[in-house]
């Protein structure tokens, strides 16, 4: 770590804004792990003087949050560094009609317009008067269909390399003149370059992509899947041909689901950290992100955020870890562990990304029960079981047994719901009128069970994150709410021989494709939630 950054970033722009005082209570912690900095990734979730719609009912930090948070990090000895974007995930202002002129695709700012970097000024030149790292993050990654939107009306089709590269130019020139040193995410000059992201050692970007690289950048390399050191060895050697000072990103995974992924996390951060180790990179990124609602707290990955540190100072000693971390926190290292039990089931499954039958679990139609092929028998005692061992800790930790309640609520919500679709389906195929019965009243229990775990949920939220980007949880669950009363309703009117019979039972299920790799990995919301259209996206 000498000389190089240990660095921490936490999402706050995927509706949980953190409180300020929570990032206070973040920084005090990463401090003691002895991590010397930290990044907020912020999209639009910060407030720039003269765009009222940046950021507009979004809970987002004011200029005052950010000093006070910049000045109560530096007294601890973490550098706050701005995390960004200036390209694409921006999606946030194209609700507003304000930023039409800026908008090139559904997320991607419009390239080679004025007005693109007289905002992309404003976002730099606010960051300046806030942090007084040398350090921002420019984000700039994903951003696929750059030159396709808009952009394309507007102009004709164009060398989307050479688009990014006229970008990144022009943005690092307002960077520089803010006396900031840019780094970005590294994958668009190897999507647009040779279609992927991840290289071997038999293959290298070409000496044109080495040369459009602008000096004063640094890269950093993202990659959260492989859980051997081979893929990270050979993406770190090559970054690091093209920039001596590049980052490795990983991840503590928290994002897309109710719980977290700590030994999931540990499994692959144990392979990249490695890989840095050797390669000699000495700038590293944990991202804690929250896709799709931020569902998990940030602090239910404080174990993997603690073992990412140790392992890339070279501890092989788990038990020191472990004991090392209860001496920090006062926190049972196993028992953090144990908040990835709600997806703890059917562990056979080898998938590529963290699998997550929690989610689909919880939000999963009890009409349409599309996932009941992948819902494993026994799984409703299994819950059982998990919510009893998530009780005991909530009553044992220190300071994060709400963490444990919302998790234990959970899974005493999936002993019941998880399984349900599958009865319901299989006792009206056999006209099963006794089991039909039981079922009516699991639903009503699964409705009671919901709502303790609503409570605990927003326990969390109200005690995490700023009150905006609720109503996203309470659209969600008031939603499940009503799909179990209404299946309730429907099975109800079929055994009182009100209807002849429940259409959406009589269909038969199809299996979903690539279930055990991404699609069952860390599904969306409203992936789930129904196979009918949620939304209709166009540019």
């Amino acid at each position: 770590m000498a000389n190089g950054y240990f660095t921490a970033m936490l999402d706050c722009s995927r509706n949980g804004v953190i409180k300020v005082n929570r990032i206070k209570d973040y920084i005090d912690i990463l401090a003691k792990f002895g991590y010397n900095a930290l990044e907020l990734y912020t999209e639009d979730t910060f407030e720039i003087e003269g765009e009222p719609y940046f950021g507009f009912m979004r809970g987002g930090y004011s200029k005052k949050d950010l000093k006070e948070l910049n000045a109560y990090a530096l007294s601890k000895g973490i550098e706050l560094i701005p995390c960004v974007q200036t390209l694409a995930h921006l999606n946030g202002i194209f609700k507003w009609h304000v930023y039409s002129d800026v908008k090139d695709t559904q997320d991607i700012l419009l390239v080679d317009e004025e007005k693109t970097y007289n905002l992309i000024e404003k976002i730099i030149s606010t960051a300046r008067e806030c942090f007084s790292s040398k350090k921002i993050h420019i984000g700039m990654d994903e951003a696929e269909l750059v030159g396709l939107g808009n952009y394309l009306k507007k102009h004709g089709y164009k060398n989307r390399f050479e688009l990014l590269n006229r970008h990144l130019q022009r943005v690092v020139e307002i960077a520089k003149k803010y006396n900031f040193e840019p780094c970005m995410w590294s994958d668009m000059f190897f999507k647009i370059a040779t279609g992927e992201y991840c290289l071997n050692d038999n293959k290298n970007l070409s000496l044109e992509v080495k040369n459009a690289i602008p000096s004063g950048v640094d890269l950093v390399y993202w990659w959260y899947y492989d859980d051997k050191e081979k893929p990270y060895l050979d993406m770190l050697k090559i970054h690091k041909e093209l920039n001596e000072d590049c980052w490795f990103a990983g991840a503590a995974w928290s994002w897309s689901n109710f719980a977290p992924f700590n030994k999931w996390s540990m499994k692959h951060l144990s392979a990249s950290l490695n890989a840095c180790r050797k390669t000699g990179v000495k700038n590293i990124l944990i991202t804690v992100w929250g896709d799709d609602g931020q569902e998990c707290s940030h602090f239910a990955v404080l174990s993997s955020l603690f073992y990412a540190i140790k392992t890339y100072q070279g501890e092989k000693s788990i038990a020191k870890i472990k004991k090392e971390f209860y001496e920090i926190t006062g926190e049972n290292f196993n028992a953090f562990l144990d908040l990835d039990l709600p997806n703890s089931i059917a562990d056979n499954v080898k998938a590529k990304r963290p699998f997550g039958p929690s989610k689909y679990g919880f939000y999963g139609d009890l009409l349409s029960g599309y996932y009941d092929l992948y819902t494993p028998c026994g799984s409703g005692e299994t819950y059982k079981k998990y919510a009893y061992r998530l009780k005991k800790h909530a009553k044992q930790s220190k300071n994060y047994g709400y963490l444990f309640e919302v998790e234990c609520a959970l899974c005493d919500f999936l002993s019941v719901k998880f399984e349900l679709a599958k009865r319901l389906r299989k006792a009206y195929k056999e006209n099963d009128l006794t089991e039909l019965e039981t079922i009516c009243k699991d639903i009503k229990r699964a409705e009671r069970k919901l709502d303790k775990f609503e409570k605990a949920f927003k326990t969390m939220w109200n005690n995490d994150y700023n009150p905006q980007g609720y109503d996203v949880q309470d659209i969600r669950i008031g939603a499940l709410k009503q799909r179990l009363k209404t299946a309730g309703e429907k099975v109800r009117a079929y055994l009182d021989k009100k209807v002849l019979s429940v259409p959406e039972l009589e269909e038969t299920n199809l299996p979903l494709n690539n279930w055990n790799d991404e699609l069952l990995g860390l599904l969306k919301w409203k992936d789930i939630v129904s196979v009918n259209v949620i939304s209709h996206n166009v540019f």
